[in-house]
Protein backbone atom coordinates (compact mmCIF):
# COMPACT_ATOMS: atom_id res chain seq x y z
CA UNK A 1 0.00 0.00 0.00
CA UNK A 2 1.07 3.83 -0.82
CA UNK A 3 2.49 5.78 2.03
CA UNK A 4 1.80 9.54 1.68
CA UNK A 5 4.66 11.51 3.03
CA UNK A 6 5.77 15.30 2.87
CA UNK A 7 9.52 15.55 3.13
CA UNK A 8 10.64 18.40 0.84
CA UNK A 9 10.16 21.99 0.42
CA UNK A 10 9.89 24.69 -2.82
CA UNK A 11 10.11 28.10 -2.54
CA UNK A 12 9.06 30.20 -5.28
CA UNK A 13 11.31 33.14 -5.15
CA UNK A 14 10.55 36.79 -6.56
CA UNK A 15 11.77 39.92 -6.99
CA UNK A 16 10.59 43.44 -8.69
CA UNK A 17 12.78 43.88 -11.67
CA UNK A 18 12.67 47.35 -13.56
CA UNK A 19 9.08 47.84 -12.26
CA UNK A 20 7.82 43.71 -12.96
CA UNK A 21 7.96 41.06 -11.24
CA UNK A 22 10.34 37.92 -11.95
CA UNK A 23 11.35 34.80 -10.81
CA UNK A 24 13.99 33.02 -9.78
CA UNK A 25 14.97 30.15 -11.51
CA UNK A 26 18.28 28.00 -10.56
CA UNK A 27 20.51 25.59 -12.70
CA UNK A 28 21.56 22.34 -10.80
CA UNK A 29 25.20 21.64 -11.02
CA UNK A 30 26.86 19.42 -13.52
CA UNK A 31 27.80 17.88 -10.27
CA UNK A 32 24.92 16.82 -8.24
CA UNK A 33 23.90 13.11 -8.82
CA UNK A 34 19.92 13.89 -9.26
CA UNK A 35 19.27 16.00 -12.21
CA UNK A 36 22.33 17.90 -13.00
CA UNK A 37 22.06 20.68 -15.37
CA UNK A 38 17.96 21.48 -14.60
CA UNK A 39 16.56 24.13 -13.90
CA UNK A 40 14.36 24.43 -10.74
CA UNK A 41 12.89 26.64 -7.92
CA UNK A 42 14.31 26.25 -4.28
CA UNK A 43 13.93 22.80 -3.11
CA UNK A 44 15.20 20.85 -0.51
CA UNK A 45 14.51 18.25 1.96
CA UNK A 46 13.52 18.62 5.71
CA UNK A 47 16.01 17.58 8.25
CA UNK A 48 15.34 15.46 11.20
CA UNK A 49 12.65 17.29 13.67
CA UNK A 50 12.31 20.56 11.38
CA UNK A 51 9.48 22.54 10.72
CA UNK A 52 8.44 22.86 7.29
CA UNK A 53 8.40 26.45 7.70
CA UNK A 54 12.08 26.42 8.81
CA UNK A 55 13.23 24.19 6.30
CA UNK A 56 11.87 26.49 3.53
CA UNK A 57 13.52 29.40 5.12
CA UNK A 58 17.05 27.49 5.33
CA UNK A 59 16.41 25.77 2.06
CA UNK A 60 16.17 29.71 0.24
CA UNK A 61 19.22 31.07 2.91
CA UNK A 62 21.48 27.91 1.45
CA UNK A 63 20.76 27.88 -1.67
CA UNK A 64 20.32 32.01 -2.57
CA UNK A 65 21.66 33.92 0.51
CA UNK A 66 18.10 35.38 0.57
CA UNK A 67 16.26 36.20 3.67
CA UNK A 68 12.91 37.39 2.13
CA UNK A 69 10.99 40.76 2.29
CA UNK A 70 7.79 39.42 2.31
CA UNK A 71 7.02 35.00 3.13
CA UNK A 72 3.39 32.67 2.16
CA UNK A 73 2.94 29.45 2.44
CA UNK A 74 1.16 29.23 -1.16
CA UNK A 75 -2.50 27.67 -1.42
CA UNK A 76 -0.38 24.69 -3.52
CA UNK A 77 1.04 21.25 -3.12
CA UNK A 78 3.00 19.61 -5.96
CA UNK A 79 2.92 15.96 -5.35
CA UNK A 80 5.09 13.09 -7.37
CA UNK A 81 5.42 9.43 -7.06
CA UNK A 82 8.52 7.23 -6.57
CA UNK A 83 7.38 3.70 -7.58
CA UNK A 84 10.51 1.96 -6.25
CA UNK A 85 9.28 3.44 -2.49
CA UNK A 86 5.76 3.21 -3.16
CA UNK A 87 6.02 6.30 -1.42
CA UNK A 88 3.42 9.22 -3.04
CA UNK A 89 5.51 12.55 -2.20
CA UNK A 90 3.64 15.83 -1.34
CA UNK A 91 6.10 18.76 -1.68
CA UNK A 92 4.87 22.05 1.22
CA UNK A 93 5.39 25.12 -1.24
CA UNK A 94 6.38 28.92 -0.10
CA UNK A 95 6.80 31.63 -1.68
CA UNK A 96 9.44 34.78 -1.05
CA UNK A 97 9.54 38.29 -2.03
CA UNK A 98 13.32 39.69 -1.86
CA UNK A 99 14.71 43.41 -2.52
CA UNK A 100 15.07 44.68 -5.87
CA UNK A 101 17.87 44.44 -7.52
CA UNK A 102 19.73 41.36 -5.23
CA UNK A 103 21.21 38.44 -6.76
CA UNK A 104 21.51 35.10 -5.01
CA UNK A 105 24.60 33.65 -3.74
CA UNK A 106 24.41 29.92 -4.95
CA UNK A 107 25.41 27.15 -2.96
CA UNK A 108 27.59 24.76 -4.75
CA UNK A 109 24.43 22.45 -5.66
CA UNK A 110 23.55 25.16 -8.19
CA UNK A 111 25.98 26.95 -10.71
CA UNK A 112 23.19 29.71 -12.48
CA UNK A 113 20.43 31.50 -11.51
CA UNK A 114 17.99 33.52 -14.40
CA UNK A 115 15.39 35.47 -13.61
CA UNK A 116 12.59 34.94 -15.43
CA UNK A 117 8.94 36.50 -16.69
CA UNK A 118 6.00 34.15 -16.49
CA UNK A 119 5.98 33.30 -20.32
CA UNK A 120 10.14 32.36 -20.03
CA UNK A 121 9.30 29.45 -17.08
CA UNK A 122 7.15 27.74 -19.10
CA UNK A 123 10.16 27.06 -21.27
CA UNK A 124 12.68 26.79 -18.71
CA UNK A 125 11.30 24.33 -16.00
CA UNK A 126 11.07 21.06 -16.62
CA UNK A 127 8.41 20.35 -13.79
CA UNK A 128 4.44 21.13 -14.39
CA UNK A 129 4.36 21.62 -10.67
CA UNK A 130 7.04 24.10 -10.41
CA UNK A 131 5.31 25.76 -13.53
CA UNK A 132 2.18 25.65 -11.36
CA UNK A 133 3.68 27.18 -8.31
CA UNK A 134 4.72 29.88 -10.13
CA UNK A 135 1.46 30.58 -11.58
CA UNK A 136 -0.44 30.47 -8.36
CA UNK A 137 1.94 32.95 -6.42
CA UNK A 138 1.75 35.60 -9.26
CA UNK A 139 -2.38 35.37 -9.93
CA UNK A 140 -3.01 34.47 -6.36
CA UNK A 141 -0.47 36.25 -3.67
CA UNK A 142 1.42 38.81 -6.19
CA UNK A 143 -2.27 40.14 -7.62
CA UNK A 144 -3.02 41.35 -4.27
CA UNK A 145 -6.36 39.09 -4.08
CA UNK A 146 -7.43 38.18 -0.43
CA UNK A 147 -4.78 34.86 -0.94
CA UNK A 148 -2.23 37.41 0.13
CA UNK A 149 -3.49 38.19 3.67
CA UNK A 150 -4.23 34.42 4.17
CA UNK A 151 -1.19 33.22 2.73
CA UNK A 152 1.39 35.67 4.39
CA UNK A 153 3.98 34.45 7.42
CA UNK A 154 4.39 37.12 9.71
CA UNK A 155 8.38 36.08 10.50
CA UNK A 156 9.05 38.90 12.87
Amino acid sequence: MPVFECKIVEVCVCSKINGAYKFLLLKRSKNVSLYPGQWQIVTGHLEENETLLNASLRELKEETGFVPTKYWILPHTNTFIDPQKEIVNVTAIFAGEVLSNTNPILSNEHDEYYWADLQEIKNILVWPGQINAINIFNDYLLSGKETEILSRINLN
